[in-house]
């Protein structure tokens, strides 16, 4: 097995490129030192891909249309795309593919792609016969050879044998079990939609339709996780895929991958069922009692810098104390609580871990949001649903929000969430979701009619501080700190309590929408 290879490090998250510098790093390849680019920003180092490359004299290819680059190891290719979180890894002789998700994205500083190393490197090990270590403490990097890469044997025997793609519309299956239940890819030939499933006592079928072609030998897969055995089935001319499942699931759910066309079945074991069951049984008369009010940021962490140096975690903060006595003062049968009362900092996973002890049932994130170039033209409110976010702004708010376990004294117990797993916390979530599409349809309605600056709508991404709250959950980028007058509007009394005000609206019409399903 590979070494963990993530250490904690602080980022500077605001003004990310200006802030950043050039500078040689010593990599120790097969003990002979060689220097390397490195673009550092905070204390996190992006290396140069090419330079990478060359340095392990491994083949490059880097399409200047695409941002993609490639290089090519023995048994595998890895492609690193600028501006985007997912790494990819081909292997050369099979249809086998893995994609993982970074916490934060590759740089494209002249014409040349830069990754994050210490998140990048366990991949770079899966796809050649390298080992890496990186020393902290002397700041320094070794990169040996070994015969093989265990890991990527480890993952191709996860993975049923394949035939040509011209033969089969699902060609082959993969079975990965995580820390919070199965994940299951059917390798497919051109995208299959609408397909159509059902459980049956400890039995998942999905049931193909029109003739779909499916290669016999995908209930060779080796089972993980909670599948047991894969089988397939020939009925009135169409097949079935039927996935006999171990005990201990407790959720499930299939949806076809627009951009990759495999088809995803997540099975959500009991991990997170002790939260999901409790807000279940007690949520049942759908009742509004209890709201968190989450001040993103904090302590440490200061956020956004504004143009005018007015720090994201004041501004935060002072809507957040509003909001609270809004809600004290109009709202008095609900309690507030907040995730903090003042300038401390939070981790990530105790903001949900807050909320759920105090039986929330509605988590607010507040944060404000900037651009890395100020002053910028960018302004205007946003509203975050949890889901993985694809346009590039949502993978920078992501980026950017995420970035703060860094500053934690574990940031590697988040590393579980950054790869495809994080499909099933997504998912297991899914009970909530109609709620947080509703408070967040009705805030970016108030905020049309009732403030100065825009709305920029709804959004969605991979935002780890609404992973652990099990109940409806929202972020909310009240501006731009990089725009001169939504800063000022941000840091007055005045738009401070209209923006309470407006939040205080929406969760009162969202309360009246919430008691009519107790009707």
């Amino acid at each position: 097995m590979f070494k963990s290879l993530i250490f904690s490090f602080i980022f500077l998250f605001s003004n990310l490129l200006a802030q950043g510098n050039f500078e040689l790093l010593d990599i120790s390849i097969n003990n002979s030192t060689k220097q390397i680019t490195s673009y550092k920003s905070g204390e996190m180092h992006f290396v140069s891909v090419r330079e990478f490359s060359k340095l392990l004299n491994k083949n490059y290819f880097f399409n200047s249309d695409t941002k993609k680059a490639e290089i090519k190891f023995e048994k595998f290719n890895l492609i690193i795309t600028a501006w985007n979180q997912f790494i990819i890894i081909n292997s050369r002789s099979s249809d086998l593919q893995k994609v993982f998700q970074l916490p934060i994205s590759p740089k494209l500083i002249d014409n040349d792609i830069y990754f994050p190393f210490s998140y990048s490197a366990k991949y770079f090990e899966m796809a050649s016969d390298y080992t890496i270590e990186i020393n902290q403490n002397e700041n320094k990097i070794e990169i040996t050879s070994n015969s093989i890469s265990n890991q990527a044997e480890n993952q191709k025997s996860k993975t049923s044998p394949n035939l040509t793609k011209e033969e089969y519309d699902i060609q082959s299956i993969e079975i990965e079990e995580k820390s919070n239940g199965t994940l299951i890819k059917l390798k497919t030939n051109s995208t299959i939609k609408n397909i159509r499933h059902s459980l049956l006592e400890e039995k998942l079928i999905l049931f193909l339709q029109n003739k779909i072609r499916v290669n016999p030998k995908i209930t060779e897969v080796k089972p993980e996780g909670l599948v047991k055995e894969v089988k397939l089935k020939k009925v009135s001319g169409n097949y079935q895929v039927e996935f006999e499942l171990h005990e201990g699931f407790t959720s499930y759910d299939v949806f076809t991958d627009e951009e990759t066309g495999e088809i995803i079945v997540s099975i959500q074991n009991d991990k997170f069922n002790a939260t999901t069951n409790e807000f279940g049984s007690q949520k049942k008369e759908f009742k509004l009692d209890v709201i968190v009010i989450d001040p993103g940021h904090g302590g440490k962490d200061a956020g956004a810098i504004g143009v005018t140096s007015v720090r994201e975690k004041d501004v935060n903060l002072a809507i957040a104390k509003k909001l609270k006595w809004l809600i004290k003062e109009n709202l008095p049968e609900i309690d507030v609580v907040l995730t903090r009362e003042n300038d401390t900092f939070i981790e990530l996973y105790k903001r949900g871990k807050i909320a759920n002890e105090a039986n929330g049932d509605l988590f607010i994130s507040i944060h404000c949001n900037s651009t890395p170039k100020k002053p910028s033209n960018a302004s205007g409110f946003e509203v975050y649903l949890l889901r993985p976010g694809k346009t590039e702004d949502a993978i920078a708010i992501a980026e950017f929000e995420n970035s703060v376990i860094n500053m934690e004294n574990h940031p590697e117990q988040y590393e579980e969430l950054t790869e495809e797993n994080f499909i099933l916390v997504t998912m297991a979530q899914a009970a909530n979701m109609r709620f947080s599409e509703k408070i967040s349809e009705i805030l970016t309605s108030r905020w049309k009619s009732e403030q100065p600056t825009a709305s920029r709508g709804i959004k969605q991404a991979g935002l780890l501080v609404l992973v652990g709250a099990s109940m409806p959950a929202i972020l909310i980028e009240t501006g731009f700190l990089s725009n001169y007058n939504d800063e000022k509007y941000l840091n007055s009394q005045i738009g401070q309590q209209k923006i309470a005000q407006t939040i205080l609206n929406s969760i009162i019409e969202y309360k009246k929408y919430y008691n009519e399903l107790n009707k």
